[in-house]
Parts: C-alpha cells; structure tokens; sequence
C-alpha cells in the first residue's frame, strides 16, 4: 500500500489546473491537512471514552463479554481487539495506544501505520459495544478507511523531514484512494439532502404539510435551532420567516455541494472549490452551535472537505509555513507522470483491490443484505453501512431523561442526574430547550430497553452498583442505598415561536435494585408481566402529562422481596370471584339467575351456543329499557366454536362455577393455568395489603387508596405493572376527553360528571380518574367502579369512588348514566367460559352492546384490548386479518373485521398506544382508515401493551340502530376485509401515528 499517489505538473495559471485530475485527485497539502484534522478529530474523540470504558465496555459495566461473545462468530471475536479481555488495565492500554497512534497522525510520524492501527482499534472499538454507535463512528470508520491508501507523509510531516524529501505543492496526484474518498462525499452528502427532499411531511420545504413540525407545519430549521443559547440568538435575529426561507436551501447545499465542488475542480476554478468547503464548514460550525452534543459531529464532517482544496491550499491559507524539509519538486513518493501502465499496477493495485472490495461490500449489504440492522450477531452492519440520511424530517419533539429512584432512608433521588431533587421540568442552560443529564455515548442508554434477560439484568443494574459506589454505600452506610428506580424519557412537542408543549414522558424501564429477577416476572402470569422490551423505536406515539410541571407517571417497581406466597392462600379462594368480570362487562354468569342445567343445556343443532341464556340476557335488557326493541334470539352471529372444544370450555366452567358456591374456599393462589392474582395484575402493594370481605369481595382500604394517589403523584405509571404503560395510556386518554369531548363535565357550577371504571381488582383505573380530574380542576365527579363481583370501600371517602356496583344491578337499573367509562383489557375474555361466565363466542360483541346502554349521548368510552399480530399467508404473503384469533379458554385477540364489529354503534375519535399521546382522528378518516393507521402504529403491540381506543356514542342513534347495523354476515365480512385490503394496499406501512 505504500506509495499511493501519481504526481502530475501543474498547469500553472491564475484559475490553477483542471480536468478530470483535479477532480478525481487531490494534492500533498491538501491531503496533509485532511489528515492533520482527521488526526485532531480522533483524538479528542478517543480521549473522550476514557470516561466510558468501565460503564461500556469493561466486564464490571454493562456488557461483560460473558455476555457478548457467545452471540458473535468468529470473525466479530478476530476483528474485536477490544473483546480479548474485559480488565480495565487492557482496555486502559488500547485506548492509550489510540491515543499515540492520533498524535502520529497530527505530526505525520509513521503514518501508514498510524492510520492502518487507528483504523484497526477503532473497528474494534465499535464492536466491543455496538449499542453505542451512531453516524459519528460511521464517518471515523470511512474516513479512517481511506487514510490508510493515501499519502499522508508527503509533506507537512515528520516522516518527509526524515527522509529529506518534500512534495511540491503544485502536485496533483490520482489514486483510487482519491477517488473513492471524493465520490464518497459525494454520495455522502446527496444521500442526506434527499432524504431530506423526500421527506412526505415535506419539511424541508417553504411549506411543510400541517402534520409536520409536531402538527404545526413547522419547518425543520425552526424546530433544530433552538437547542443552545446560540440558537436562541440566530432564532431572534433571522426570526421565523428568516428559518423558513432559509430551510430549503440546506436541501439543497447537501445534494448539490459535492457535484458543485468536482465541477469547479473540473474546470480550475479555486473560488468555486473555497465557496462550496466554506459554504459547508459554516453550515457544519451553524449544528454545532445550535445543537447539543452536536460539535464533534460537526468537526469531523468538516475533515473530508480538506481533499479537495485545490493546488496551492497552503499557500492560499497562509500555512506555506510548515513545510520542512528539502522543497525540490520530488514526486511524492517518487511517482512521475511519465510512470508506465505496469508501474501504475503495481503501485495501486493493492488499493484499488481493497477499496473495491470494501465499496462492493458496502453496495452489497444496501441493496441485498439482510443484516441491515445493527447488531451484535455480525460485523457486517459495522463495518459496511453507508447510508447518511440523518435529520430527515423536522424535529416533532426534544426530549430528556430522568430516573427517580428510592433510596433506603426513604428519600427520592434522580438516579440519573446524579441529583438529590428530582424534577420534571424540561432543562435548559439560558434557552428554552432540552439538554440531557448525561450526554456523550449515555445519550445510547434509554434505547436499549429491547435488551432483557441477563443482559437486561446487567445493564440496569450498573446504574444500582454506580449510585451506591459513588454515593459511598457499605456495611454500616446503608442508607444512601438505592432500591429501585423507574427510567423515563420525557419529551415535549416542539410549537411555533420557540415554544414547547406539554411534556410527556414514556417508561422505559422500571427496575428493583434488590432483585436478580427484573425480568424472569414476565412469564408470571399468561404471559403477562415485564416486558420491558421496546417493540417499535418512538414510532407511534409518547406519554401525555397535562402540564409542563405536572409531575409523570409509571408502573411501581416489582420487588422481589414481596411475600406472594404468604397472602397467596388468602387471595386464591376468590382467584375466579374477584375477575369474573376482569375483561371488561360480561355477560352475567349463570349462577346468578339460571340453574346448573340451563347453563349446560345444548344449544342448537348447528352450533354450542345457549341461546335460551342469551334470550334470558336479552328480556333482561328490554326490562331494563323500556322502548328498545330486543330480538327473540341470539342477533349476534359468529363462527361456531367446535363441540369437542365447547366441551372442553363448559367443563372448565362448571369447576370454576362450583368454587364459586364454596365461600371462604381457597386452593391457593391460582388454579390449573390460572395465575390471576399476581403483583402484575395489582401491583405490589394491593397484593400485599389487599384483604377479601363477604363472598370474597375485595375490600378497597384508604391505604391502598392513598398509596395508588402517592405513586402518581411521584411519577409512577399507576397501572398493573403486567400490562406496560397501561396507566399512563388510560391517564393521556382521560386528559384528551375531559379536555376536548367533555370539555365541561365536572367544571364548577355544572352538573356532575360520572365517571366509571368496568372491572378492575384493584382501584388502579379509579385512582387516575380521581388524579386527572384534579389536575384538571374538575371538582364536581363521581367515580363508580363496576364489577360482577363488586369491592367493599372502606375508609375511602365518596368524594373519590362514590360507590361500588355490581354488573348485574347496573344493567337492571334505569338507563344511561355515564359520561366517561374505562375497561382496560377486558371484552376479550368474555364469553370464553374462563372467569366462570357464560360460553358465548359473541360475548365481548354482548358486552360493547351493554357498554353502549350505560353511555350517555355523546359520552366517552375508552376501551383497550389486544390486537392480533400480523400474519401472512404462506403463499401470497398477503396479510391475513379477519377476526383475529382466539386462545382458547383465555382471550382474543383482534383484527381489522373484529375490530370493525365492535364498535358497531360507536365513533372512533382516537387511539393510544403504549402509553402515547393520543392519535385523534383526521378529517376525513373513516373508521376502517383509523383502525388501519392504529394496527399500523401498534405493531410491536402484545398481550401486555394494548392499544387505547377512545370511542364517542352518537348523539341521535338508538340501540334499534345498533342492533340493525349489528346483524353480521360473511358478506358484510368479506366487504370488510376488502376495503382494508384496498386502503392497506394504498397506505402500505407508511402511516404518521398522530
């Protein structure tokens, strides 16, 4: 590789010399500076992970190589230098050793080896921890790269002087290094600036769409500039007009630029070549001052630029100066323009073979490869990936961290900042904006949430061992000890005029510093517990808080300490009593109005269903409403369930049925599958405190009433900790319809606003309603909880749940009632025989059928159930819908149809997911478009994190209506599911999720 440069004379003339060689080469003190700035670059980057090498890369941080290595092959363990071992004495010396090799680079000692080790280290470095790469290692990686077959010794160097040579500066010079390095920028550049052409918000343009921008048709400099100081004085000095004007013109300077700067190499003209590497060093220095932790980035991008400064650059800049060494016009590294075909092959052949390979891998792994994400199970993603689309839309949000924790003494501490206060407010030195606590390679921490099991353990865990260590926590020191902590990332819209909505925050991990099993209480219960994985990355929506100061929420710490067995033979007893009706409204069970036989009677000749129980629920219902015509029979058809699996279903009730008649009879926590009483379904407190009263109705105390308001008012999410972001999903959705379909109901002076929550075990739903109606300063509400087997209140004043009803009372009593009601993964148990209801493969169509009757006009129902994972046909590939799909004897989960037939006699306003803002509905969007956008959006949704509905009861329809609209068929099916066919194959996957 040594001596890879053809000189060629100058042309000589005022304008400097041209052609395809000046456009393709480059020149000694050009490429002198380029790796003078390279070198500078590195080594503040390099001497910047000194302060990370115990937390990311040492075997007491957060990916011991216990855990790495068993995932790489074996040439991610040859190439990985870094993962020889795991002491911090050997990492100490590699990052030395990149350190020395940097200063090399500067001076020009050594330089072939200089770039070929930093090249080399700093591979390795990237490998040892790939969760912490982002577009800055991928320009050291390239630029690195090229370095290694270009003459970096010819001039300005240490090397030139010790060999007594120096090369004119009017040498131009062509090497596949050269060019490679120069089409590369090109490509670089053009990538990015299309990206940001392509954007559909389009906010790189003078007319962003309204959606863009956070939904205020913001252009993209106005929602960038406004991270520093700085930024705050160019956004008072170009103001908004100015931002937006000048938006578009960054497009363009990034595609354009490149071309622009071969093109004036092309034709010599220097000042086109100083204009086009001014025009981007000023625009790279701009990010750097108006954006946080930006300002390495912006050097390094500079770095490249150096090549093609034009014959003659040290003279033009004044740096002639440094030269040393003999000035005789040697060819670099002895190469004449004369040099005969062979001698050209044989000095760039190696290189050209090299890079060749390298630029067709790097086409390759774009085009074909599979690995495009990265990871550590290859090295392909690290060492081939080129692609620069960054900044591709404008800035919805900025966001921060925080991590509250509580320490032994009690107190609450940001584990984060490192912070004895903890606060919610969005940060800022002297500019309205965000900055995070921990910035550099940290700014990678909230985003690996994905990573669970022992790995997860071990990651989350650092942040324990770090508080305690650097807190001085020992034997005899133990109250500065941290228990456990929940991890946030909050975030705020960014508005007009440097503005900034409410915050939000998402969870992204909650973990008990005293327990080794953060993440093993996943598989506690149906599948139902931690998962802290991330699913889809901020794809679709954030969590909703009601003002900048009001203090977030998440889901309370699971400690592995909690007595479960001990309250375990109390609370099992009533395992099936207390969630008869836990999905939601049910049909009510048959031990409460028909007899053994009835309840297992046969149903009709075609299919398992008992009709005479459906005829019962439905005379019930015409008694209870006067005025509505009921049909005579089952009106909600459906697949029939096969009879041997409807057996199955009817003796699975008659057991649960016959606990039920046995009060006071407890076999333990849960029974067969059955593990319904775990802290993820109430959380650990109420498991722990909550106490069963007459036929094992839950008694609801002030003290777990007091404990669940604390949570909130602490920041914790509220929700059972088995299903993720549900409290903070329920608490956006509740913000969302007080403040704009029930903008009145509770207010001062007007009529009370009711509010209900459908079968809950413990009051976790109810409590945010109390919560968020206060911070809305809605005094005038009444919270009704609602089950089939209905809590004692105890202590809890009337002022916070006004009653507890039972499901059977409610449907007998005088009509609509609620404004406001919450059922939180509910219907989709119904009918399916498992809490001991009736079997009725349309119950969860019977229990929205009920909801419906209990809304008032115009009122709210937000209602969460899982939807089905996406499937396709092994064939067609073609996505497969339809109802969804049933687990037998446990829930539903649903597709776009089934979906459809639920909400018969509802309208669709909007849709949470996992704890996000609310998605309202857009004008114009029917129905099936909104459920479209919502599957879309939730597609990394689970059993443990369902989406959010919010639906609106019509003013003017009748249940007549609703039963008509309701008359299902396989042709009102298949139109369905062609109508989603048509919109899904109009909107692909392409969806903006608010």
């Amino acid at each position: 590789m040594k001596g890879n440069g053809t000189a060629a004379p100058s042309s000589g003339g005022a304008r400097g010399s041209g052609g395809w060689r000046a456009a393709l080469g480059s020149n000694p003190e050009a490429v002198a500076l380029y790796r003078m700035s390279l070198g500078a670059v590195l080594l503040v980057e390099v001497a910047s992970r000194f302060q990370y090498l115990h937390a990311f890369y040492s075997d007491e941080g957060t990916l011991p190589l216990r855990l790495l290595l068993p995932k790489t092959d074996s040439l991610y363990k040859l190439l990985c230098v870094h993962c020889y071992s795991g002491s911090m004495s050997y990492l100490q010396f590699l990052l030395s050793l990149q350190v020395v090799l940097a200063i090399m680079l500067i001076v020009g000692y050594r330089t072939r080896i200089a770039a070929v080790g930093s090249w080399i280290l700093y591979l390795s470095l990237t490998l040892r921890n790939t969760w912490l790469n982002f577009i800055l290692d991928r320009y050291f990686h390239h630029l690195l790269f090229y370095s290694m077959f270009l003459p970096l010794d010819a001039t300005w160097a240490i090397d030139a002087r010790l060999k007594g040579k120096q090369s004119a500066a009017s040498q131009t010079f062509v090497s596949p290094a050269t060019v490679a390095l120069k089409l590369l920028i090109v490509w670089l550049y053009w990538d990015a600036g299309y990206g940001k052409y392509s954007d559909p918000l389009r906010g790189w343009t003078l007319n962003p769409l309204p959606n863009g921008g956070a939904g205020h048709g913001l252009p993209a400099l106005d929602t960038y500039v406004r991270h520093t100081v700085a930024a705050r004085y160019m956004y008072g000095l170009l103001g908004p007009e100015g931002l937006r004007y000048m938006t578009p013109t960054v497009v363009y300077a990034e595609m354009f630029s490149g071309p622009a700067a071969l093109l004036g190499s092309f034709c010599g003209s220097k000042e086109v070549v100083y204009g086009v590497a001014m025009l981007m060093v000023s625009m790279h220095a701009g990010i750097a001052l108006t954006m946080r932790n930006t300002v390495l980035l912006g050097a390094v991008a500079c770095v490249p630029w150096c090549v093609f400064l034009p014959e003659g650059a040290g003279t033009d800049l004044g740096l002639s100066t440094l030269a040393c060494g003999n000035e005789n016009g040697a060819v670099a590294n002895g190469n004449t323009r004369g040099a005969t075909k062979r001698a050209l092959l044989r000095q760039h052949g190696l290189s050209a073979i090299l890079i060749g390979a390298f630029i067709s891998g790097s086409v390759w792994f774009e085009v074909f490869s599979q690995q495009c994400n990265q990871s550590m199970d290859h090295v392909w993603s690290t060492l081939l990936h080129n692609r620069w689309n960054v900044f591709v839309g404008a800035e919805e949000y900025v966001t921060w961290e925080i991590a509250p924790g509580r320490l032994l003494d009690g107190s609450v501490v940001d584990v984060w900042s490192k912070s004895n206060e903890v606060s919610w407010e969005m940060p800022g030195a002297g500019a309205p904006c965000t900055s995070t606590a921990r910035a550099g390679r940290w700014r990678s921490f909230p985003y690996l949430a994905e990573i669970d099991g022992e790995g997860g353990e071990v990651l989350w865990s650092y942040l324990c061992r770090q508080w305690d260590k650097e807190n001085g926590v020992h034997e005899g020191n133990e109250g500065r000890r941290l228990l456990r902590f929940n991890f946030f990332m909050l975030q705020a819209d960014v508005l007009p005029n440097m503005g900034f909505s409410a915050t939000r925050k998402r969870l992204i991990h909650s973990h008990d510093c005293l327990s080794n099993s953060n993440f093993a209480a996943k598989n506690e219960t149906e599948g139902v517990g931690h998962d802290f994985s991330s699913g889809a990355p901020l794809p679709c929506g954030e969590e909703l808080v009601p003002s900048s100061s009001a203090r977030t929420m998440a889901r309370p710490a699971v400690p592995s300490w909690l007595p479960i067995c001990a309250v375990g033979f109390l609370l099992g007893r009533a395992s099936v009593a207390l969630l008869a009706g836990r999905g939601g409204i049910l049909l009510p069970s048959p031990t409460n109005y028909t007899s053994a036989s009835e309840s297992s009677s046969p149903a009709s000749p075609q299919c398992n269903i008992n009709q005479e129980l459906q005829w019962k629920l439905d005379m019930r219902r015409a008694r209870s409403y006067p005025g509505i015509t009921v049909p005579m029979h089952n009106g909600y058809e459906a697949k029939c369930i096969p009879d041997s699996t409807m057996g199955d279903m009817n003796a699975k009730y008659e057991r649960h049925k016959l606990k039920r008649t046995k009060p006071g009879l407890s076999d333990g926590l849960a029974h067969e599958d059955d593990n319904l009483l775990s802290v993820a379904q109430v959380g650990a407190f109420a498991a722990e405190h909550l106490k069963l009263g007459e036929e094992g109705r839950p008694i609801w105390t002030l003290e777990i009433w007091n404990n669940f308001l604390k949570e909130l008012d602490d920041g914790f999410d509220g929700g059972p900790p088995g299903y993720r972001d549900s409290g903070t999903s329920v608490s956006n959705a509740v913000f969302w319809a007080l403040e704009n379909a029930l903008p009145t109901c509770g207010a001062k002076g007007n009529d009370p606003c009711n509010l209900s929550v459908f079968s809950a075990i413990s009051p976790w739903a109810e409590a945010i309603l109390h919560w968020t109606a206060s911070k809305l300063r809605r005094s005038n509400v009444r919270i009704t909880s609602v089950d089939f087997n209905p809590c004692i209140l105890k202590g809890i004043p009337p002022n916070t749940i006004a009653e507890c009803i039972s499901t059977l009372d409610l449907v007998q009593g005088s009509g609509a009632a609620f404004d406001l009601t919450v059922s939180y993964s509910g219907i989709e148990h119904d009918g399916l025989g498992r809490y001991g209801d009736p079997v009725n493969p349309n119950g969860d169509v019977s229990a929205m059928r009920e909801m419906w009757l209990l809304t008032r006009p115009g009122g709210i129902l937000l209602l969460a159930i899982p939807r089905a994972p996406e499937k396709v046909q092994p064939k067609t590939k073609l996505p497969i819908w339809s109802n969804g799909k049933v687990q037998v004897l446990q829930h539903r989960e649903y597709g776009a149809e089934r979906y459809m037939r639920l909400l018969v006699g509802w309208h669709l306003e909007g849709f949470v997911i996992s704890g996000g803002k609310v998605a309202p509905r857009r004008n114009g969007e029917t129905k099936l478009q909104m459920l479209h956008r919502m599957i879309q959006c939730s597609s990394g949704a689970t059993r443990e994190k369902q989406p959010l509905l919010i639906l609106r009861k019509p003013e003017s329809m009748t249940f007549d209506d609703v039963m008509r609209e309701g008359e299902w068929s396989d042709k009102m099916r298949e139109r369905i599911e062609k109508e989603y066919q048509r919109i899904r194959d109009r909107n692909g996957n392409a969806t903006t999720c608010s």
